[in-house]
C-alpha cells in the first residue's frame, strides 16, 4: 500500500530497507548524527589560520609612527639629521614590510640606531 502511494507521487517506490534507513535519518540521532559528520567535514576543509591576523601589525605600525613622528621633531628641532632620518624611516617602513616579526626587529634597529651613530 505505501508503495502504491509513492508511485502515484511521480516518486520512484521505496523498499522496506530504503524506508528504514530514511526513517533513520530523519530520527533524533540521525538529525545529530548528520550534523557531526558536516562539522567534521567543514573542519577538514579549512584552513588553518595563520597566527598573525593583522592586528599585531597594525598597532606595531601605529607604535612605530609615534617614535618617528617623536624622533622627526626632535631632530628637525636639535638639528640632528640621523633623528630626522630615523624619525622619517619609522613612519615609512612599516607600509613595506608585512611580517609583524620583522617590523619589531626593523623598528627596533631604527629606534636604536640614532644613539650608537653620531655625525
Amino acid at each position: 500500500m505505501v508503495l502504491t502511494l509513492f508511485s502515484s507521487l511521480d516518486a520512484q517506490p521505496m523498499s522496506e530497507k530504503q524506508m528504514f534507513e530514511k526513517g533513520k535519518e530523519l530520527s533524533y540521532e540521525g538529525q545529530v548524527q548528520k550534523a557531526r559528520s558536516l562539522i567534521e567535514e567543514m573542519e577538514s576543509e579549512t584552513e588553518p589560520k595563520s597566527q598573525d591576523d593583522g592586528s599585531t601589525g597594525l598597532i606595531l605600525s601605529m607604535i612605530w609612527g609615534a617614535f618617528g613622528a617623536g624622533y622627526f621633531i626632535f631632530g628637525k628641532k636639535q638639528s640632528r639629521a640621523v633623528f630626522l632620518l630615523c624619525g622619517i624611516g619609522l613612519c615609512v617602513f612599516p607600509y613595506f614590510i608585512p611580517s609583524a616579526f620583522v617590523s619589531f626587529v626593523v623598528g627596533l634597529i631604527l629606534c636604536l640606531l640614532p644613539f650608537k651613530i653620531r655625525f
